[in-house]
C-alpha cells in the first residue's frame, strides 16, 4: 500500500470520525434543549409538545414536513396561542459535484381568529416592491390606504374582502410599526414565522404580540 492511500484512508476515516461525533453533538444540544422546554413550560403552565402533529409547515420557508421540532402551548387572555421551533436544511452544490448543506432556524407563532377568513399573506415591502408599488399601484388586493399600501403588500384569495380585516386601526398597527411581519391566515389560524431559533425567554412577548394582533382583526369583523 502506497504512502498517498494510507494517508487518504487515514482522512476518511478522520473526516467519518468527526461526522458520527457531530451526529452525536446534535443529539446531546436537542436534548439538552429540550429539557429546558419541558421545564419552562412547568414554571409557566404551558404543554410542551415534541415534533407536533400540525400542517404549518406547508406555509413555512423551505415547507420541510419534519421541520417543527418541538411546540410550546398555552393561552393568552383566555386565547390559544403555540410557539414552535422550525428547521430547514438548504443543500447547494459546486462545480465539482461537492455539496454544502446550511440549517436555518425559525420561531414560529400561531393563534386562532374568532372567524374564518380567506387565504391571507401580509408582508413589508421590499425597496423594489416600493417603488413598483408607487408607480403601478398596490395591485388588485390593496387596501386603498395610500401609506399602508406603499409599504406593506396584501396577497389574497379574495382581494373583494380585504376591507372587513384590513380596518383603519389594522393600518395603523402597521404603519406604527406594532405588528409582527410577515403574518398569514388559513381558516381562522393566524400565523408568524421569523428567522431565529427559538428563544425561551421571547415565547410570552411573540405570543403577546401575535394575540394582540387576533384580537384587533376580530374587533374589526365585530362591527
Amino acid at each position: 500500500m502506497t504512502g498517498a492511500a494510507v494517508a487518504g484512508g487515514v482522512l476518511c476515516g478522520t473526516l467519518l470520525g468527526l461526522a458520527a461525533l457531530a451526529v452525536v453533538w446534535g443529539r446531546r444540544v436537542r436534548r439538552r434543549q429540550w429539557e429546558r422546554t419541558q421545564t419552562w413550560a412547568q414554571q409557566h403552565g404551558w404543554a410542551a409538545v415534541p415534533r407536533p402533529t400540525v400542517d404549518w409547515w406547508r406555509r413555512l420557508p423551505g415547507a420541510n414536513p419534519r421541520g417543527l421540532t418541538h411546540m410550546l402551548s398555552g393561552a393568552i387572555r383566555e386565547r390559544p396561542v403555540h410557539v414552535a421551533a422550525y428547521e430547514v436544511t438548504d443543500v447547494s452544490f459546486d462545480a465539482q459535484g461537492g455539496t454544502t448543506s446550511n440549517t436555518n432556524h425559525y420561531t414560529v407563532v400561531v393563534t386562532s381568529l374568532n372567524r374564518p377568513l380567506p387565504e391571507i399573506v401580509v408582508e413589508p415591502r421590499r425597496a423594489l416592491s416600493k417603488l413598483r408599488s408607487r408607480v403601478a399601484g398596490p395591485g388588485g388586493a390593496g387596501s386603498g390606504d395610500p401609506a399602508f399600501d406603499r409599504d406593506f403588500r396584501i396577497r389574497t384569495s379574495a382581494p373583494h374582502a380585504v376591507a372587513l380585516w384590513c380596518t383603519p386601526e389594522v393600518r395603523a398597527a402597521h404603519t406604527g410599526g406594532h405588528v409582527l411581519l410577515p403574518w398569514s391566515v388559513q381558516g381562522r389560524e393566524l400565523m408568524h414565522h421569523t428567522r431565529g431559533a427559538m428563544e425561551l425567554t421571547s415565547v410570552i412577548s411573540y405570543a403577546s404580540a401575535l394575540v394582540w394582533l387576533a384580537e384587533l382583526i376580530d374587533s374589526g369583523g365585530a362591527r
